[in-house]
C-alpha cells in the first residue's frame, strides 16, 4: 500500500498565501462643494479633514485619488485639481522603505492640492448633477481590477438651472420625473460598481432646511444613485466623514 503524504500546515499556509489574489487598488473620486452654503471655514476644514482620512486610506491600500469641485457649472471649469497616484514607480517597486517614502510624498501632495481647492472663493449655485458627470469620466478610465469610491463633500442641495432642492417637490412622483428627465438628456451617469459616500448631508449653517426637506433630499439621492448603478449605503450618508472606507 502506498503511503499518502499530506503537506504540513505551514507549507499549506504558504501555498494558500501564494495563490491568494493581490489586493485591488482603489480609485477614489472626490467632489468638493464650493457653493455658498459650504463656504464657512468650519465646513471647509471638515472637508479637508475628511479628505485627509480618505487619502491616507488610499495611500495605504494603493491606487489613486482625484477631485473636482461642485459649483454653478463644474463641467465648464473642469481641471481635475487633485490627481495623485500612490502606485510606486518601477525604480522603487518592491523596496518597502522606498515605497513608504513615495506614498508619504504623494499623500502630502494630495492634501496640499485639496487644501488649495478648498481655499478658493465660493461659487454661485450647486450643480451636483454636472459634477457627477465629471466623476463618471474619471471612473471610465479605471482599470477593471480597481475598486471605485465616490465621496461627495456636500450638503447635497442641488441648486442650479431648473433644479432647486430648497423648494421643489421631491416626493416619489417628482423624483421619478427628475430621474427620467436626466436620463433622456444624457445627464444620468453610469456608475455601476461605485461605492458612494456623502459627507456634509444635513449641514445647514443658514437654517434654511426643515428636517422634512432634509429627509426628502436624502431619499432622492438614494433613488438617484440606485438609478446610476452605484451603491449608497444608509450609513454612508452623513454630516461628516470620520472613517473610510
Amino acid at each position: 500500500m502506498k503511503r499518502v503524504l499530506f503537506p504540513s500546515l505551514a507549507l499549506l499556509s504558504v501555498c494558500l498565501a501564494c495563490s491568494a489574489a493581490p489586493s485591488r487598488p482603489w480609485r477614489a473620486v472626490v467632489l468638493f462643494d464650493l457653493s455658498g452654503s459650504g463656504s464657512r471655514p468650519s465646513i471647509r476644514a471638515a472637508q479637508l479633514d475628511g479628505f485627509s482620512i480618505l487619502a491616507r486610506a488610499v495611500a495605504a491600500q494603493g491606487g489613486s485619488v482625484y477631485a473636482e469641485s461642485i459649483g454653478g457649472n463644474p463641467s465648464a471649469m473642469s481641471t481635475t485639481p487633485v490627481a495623485v497616484s500612490f502606485t510606486p514607480p518601477p525604480q522603487v517597486e518592491g523596496n518597502g522603505l522606498f515605497e513608504k517614502a513615495h506614498a508619504a510624498k504623494q499623500l502630502e501632495a494630495a492634501v496640499a492640492q485639496a487644501r488649495e481647492v478648498l481655499s478658493r472663493p465660493s461659487e454661485g449655485g450647486s450643480d451636483i448633477f454636472s459634477a457627477l458627470l465629471l466623476a463618471e469620466r474619471i471612473f471610465a478610465r479605471a482599470g477593471k481590477n480597481e475598486r471605485r469610491y465616490l465621496v461627495l463633500f456636500s450638503d447635497m442641495v442641488e441648486h442650479a438651472g431648473r433644479y432647486d432642492f430648497y423648494r421643489q417637490p421631491l416626493d416619489v412622483k417628482a423624483t421619478r420625473s427628475v430621474l427620467a428627465t436626466l436620463r433622456r438628456s444624457g445627464m444620468l451617469p453610469r456608475l455601476a460598481g461605485v461605492r458612494v459616500y456623502v459627507a456634509g448631508a444635513g449641514v445647514d449653517p443658514n437654517g434654511t432646511l426643515t428636517s422634512a426637506r432634509a429627509v426628502a433630499i436624502e431619499r432622492f439621492w438614494h433613488s438617484y444613485f440606485r438609478a446610476t448603478g452605484a451603491t449608497l449605503a444608509t450609513g454612508h450618508y452623513s454630516a461628516r466623514l470620520v472613517e473610510f472606507p
